[in-house]
């Protein structure tokens, strides 16, 4: 009885040693230099000591930054973001440091061809909207303007002059309330939209990859017809990404796609009122009523012949004023049918020499084509 009670408490105390005897752990797989790129994965392994204890070890693995870098439970690190990371196994009572450093990607664009797709005013901001797609010779372009073939895109969605309908030149910095000269950060919106403002793009095998821009810069100069383009920015994790174009740009009209059309004859003034240097019309088709606010030179009384008045954003002489609301009250220029109002916020009307008022105004979703004779 004495013997069997020794050798059971002699297997008990092996066993403890056992469960208790990890001694150490070393790392036998980790990045070269302790160093990786944001964006890489790299696969760490430890030894543990002693080896007869390996196959029942439970490793636990942890990062001490997990935005830097992550760290899953078989040791699969994913860099995410520039910095230093500490990753940490743990194995019984014994644990194993290594420090990595993360490094945000670089590179260095030069791309061959570029198209700009026009929107005019689409976000109501005063500024004329556009996206500009740099992209390597790889890439090829329709005569819609969309993408096919494989390789990189640089994609700005920009915030140029009002008065231009091609791209300013100038210096554009990123920012997000849409001034003239700058351009948006990227946004991912949804899956259903194409929508993501700036971006880095790789497209290949009909699948468009991007990288999203947070900061940064673009340079934009013209010479005649050809563009000289350079830009220095900061991708979402922070990559630095450099690039240039030396070529004209193709210009694609995108500001009148999924709008509503109307077409008028106006054949009625019911009223005209003269007031603060303004000359308003008020012109009838059947129901619909065209309320228009022109801006003239100081003390005319009738509207002046030959001139061309663009909707501006200030009351400028030769203008026309954008339809807006004060307190509930509609002020500034309106379209008025089926019992619906629409603000005028861009376009122009010519006033011929034959005294015909040529009419091509923009509201939310609609585009008035109209025409009106007489004097006024």
């Amino acid at each position: 009885m004495k013997r069997f009670l020794y050798l059971f408490l002699l297997m008990l105390s092996l066993f403890s040693c056992q469960k208790e005897g990890i001694s150490s752990l070393v790392f036998i797989s980790k990045p070269e230099n302790n160093t990786m790129m944001v964006g890489d994965t790299f696969q760490m392994e430890v030894l543990i000591y002693p080896m007869e204890l390996a196959q029942s070890a439970n490793v636990k693995w942890t990062s001490s930054d997990g935005a830097i870098a992550s760290v899953d439970k078989n040791g699969l690190v994913a860099a995410l973001s520039a910095g230093k990371v500490l990753i940490t196994a743990v194995a019984g009572d014994a644990y194993t440091e290594c420090e990595i450093i993360i490094e945000a990607g670089k590179a260095n664009f030069n791309f061959s061809s570029a198209i700009a797709h026009y929107y005019g005013d689409v976000y109501d901001l005063g500024t004329k909207n556009f996206v500009l797609q740099m992209f390597e010779s790889t890439i090829n372009f329709d005569e819609k303007g969309n993408l096919s073939g494989e390789g990189f895109i640089m994609n700005f969605s920009l915030n140029s002059g009002i008065s231009s309908q091609t791209i300013k030149p100038g210096t554009y910095k990123l920012a997000e309330n849409g001034d003239s000269l700058t351009f948006f950060p990227g946004k991912f919106q949804s899956e259903t939209t194409n929508e993501y403002g700036s971006f880095l793009g790789q497209l290949k095998d009909n699948t468009l990859s991007i990288l999203t821009i947070k900061a940064g810069e673009l340079k934009i100069e013209k010479n005649e017809e050809n563009y000289k383009i350079t830009f220095s920015i900061t991708g979402e994790r922070g990559e630095s990404l450099t690039g240039n174009l030396d070529n004209s740009i193709t210009y694609f009209d995108k500001s009148e796609e999924n709008l509503e059309e109307k077409n008028y004859t106006f054949s009625d003034l019911i009223k005209k009122t003269v007031e603060n240097n303004q000359i308003k019309l008020q012109l009838k088709n059947g129901n619909d009523t065209l309320k228009i606010n022109f801006n003239v030179p100081l003390a005319s009384t009738e509207l002046p012949i030959g001139k061309t008045y663009e909707v501006a954003a200030e009351n400028t002489a030769f203008s026309i004023e954008k339809g807006f609301t004060n307190n509930g009250i509609q002020k500034g220029s309106w379209l008025c049918c089926e019992n619906i109002a629409y603000p005028i916020l861009s376009g122009r009307i010519t006033y011929s020499e034959s005294k015909k008022l040529e009419i091509i105004l923009y509201s939310t979703d609609l585009k008035i084509i109209g025409s009106a004779s007489g004097e006024f």
